[in-house]
């Protein structure tokens, strides 16, 4: 079960980067039963609406910048997103995934493969490692804001979430909560839904920010089969293009 509060405990999540605005009451303050129940419903509320489109924004350890810009379906596990980053993912333009496997495409890895007078299609699928991954990294997170069962708030009091402000999220007022020194989550004033996670690993080093937007059911068209080589088919010239 994915709540708040285990995905403040993850270490690929990250970082607080935002600048409060101001707000009639002033926080932080604990949470009233409402407002945990609200935090209760909002994990499954993304869940119980299938899918969502989503931005994630994300610093490494090492100062690579990762954005990715896509859909993803909660239900399924699934989803896929367009890559934009500096660094060792340079060469890497669009992410997909199902369950346990990631798909990663490369556009020059044809050509490369080509110079070693080998063949080689531009997707390239391997089990999922977000522990020796970035993508995959930032793939967990987005997973882990859904899940199948309601949380329990009480625990979510017990364990000091509190209320930070109300602020602005793309025109739509919203309430900022926060647990621990690493973990934010903005939902819609009054409501459940979810509009924005942050969070931050141990080291602090690893600011990463998910905004959610048009939750509802998605159909996730991922490559098929012949367009994807296998890891282990390709790593001696992946290498070169990363």
């Amino acid at each position: 079960m994915k709540s708040m509060i285990r995905i403040g405990a993850l270490a690929v999540v990250a970082a607080l980067t935002l600048v409060a605005c101001s707000s009639a009451e002033e926080g932080p303050r604990p949470v009233t039963n409402d407002e945990a129940d609200r935090i209760a419903d909002t994990f499954f509320e993304n869940f119980d609406a299938g899918g969502a489109g989503f931005v994630v924004r994300a610093v490494m350890p090492d100062g690579q910048s990762i954005t990715l810009d896509g859909d993803v379906d909660f239900v399924g596990g699934a989803g896929r997103a367009l890559v934009q980053a500096d660094g060792d993912l340079a060469a890497a333009d669009e992410v997909a995934w199902l369950g346990d496997s990631v798909l990663v495409h490369y556009p020059g890895l044809p050509d490369a493969a080509a110079t070693f007078s080998r063949d080689a299609q531009p997707w390239v699928g391997r089990p999922a490692d977000p522990a020796t991954y970035d993508l995959d990294s930032l793939v967990a997170v987005v997973m882990a804001l859904a899940a199948p069962q309601r949380e329990n708030s009480l625990l979510i009091q017990q364990n000091g979430v509190q209320w930070l402000r109300t602020d602005d999220s793309s025109g739509v007022e919203a309430d900022v909560f926060q647990y621990g020194d690493a973990t934010r989550v903005w939902l819609e004033a009054d409501g459940i839904m979810m509009m924005r996670f942050e969070g931050n690993n141990s080291d602090g080093d690893r600011p990463v920010v998910v905004e959610l937007a048009d939750q509802g059911p998605r159909d996730i068209d991922l490559p098929a089969t012949p367009e994807v080589t296998s890891i282990q088919d390709i790593s001696d010239i992946l290498v070169t293009i990363e």
